[in-house]
């Protein structure tokens, strides 16, 4: 009675253990490999993110070394502009032989005398300034004690 059938049962019975088998070994090996490739992808980028911040940040150092050098000079520039101010503070109230004067007593002294200084002066600085915007500088210019810096730094 347990002859041909049971045989042919248990055959189908160990057939489908082994095709359910097969079946799940197949779609975790299928599964798998999707897992590894999006994983494969995923690590692409981010290690293409992580490049493109190793750049970036590089950039930044050199934005940030370029400023601070920006910076340094800019102080540089300025402590040197305050010591121009102060030696320009400090002409008014010197005369031209170096000895210490008040040029606001002088001004009510003799308002002619300052005005004429003033003008002379205004007359350099303008000279002063073509010469630095590029101007050539003439004979005259060069005689002018007042105005040999000018053409001077304009050549730094």
């Amino acid at each position: 009675m347990f002859g041909i059938f049971s045989k042919v049962k248990l055959l189908l019975v160990i057939g489908s253990i082994i095709a359910m088998v097969a079946a799940a070994g197949l779609w975790y090996y299928k599964d798998t490999q999707t897992r590894l490739a999006r994983y494969a992808t995923n690590q692409a980028l981010v290690e293409n993110a992580l490049e493109t911040q190793k750049t970036q940040t590089l950039n930044l150092l050199q934005d940030i070394r370029l400023m601070s050098e920006t910076i340094n000079e800019l102080n540089a520039d300025f402590v040197a502009s305050r010591q121009k101010v102060q030696e320009l503070e400090n002409t008014f109230n010197k005369s031209s032989n170096g000895k210490d004067r008040d040029f606001t007593d002088l001004a009510l002294r003799k308002p002619g005398l300052v005005e004429k200084i003033v003008n002379t002066a205004t007359a350099d600085t303008f000279r002063c300034i073509e010469l630095l915007s590029g101007k050539e500088p003439t004979e005259k210019d060069e005689k002018n004690a007042k105005l040999k810096d000018c053409f001077n730094s304009s050549n730094d």
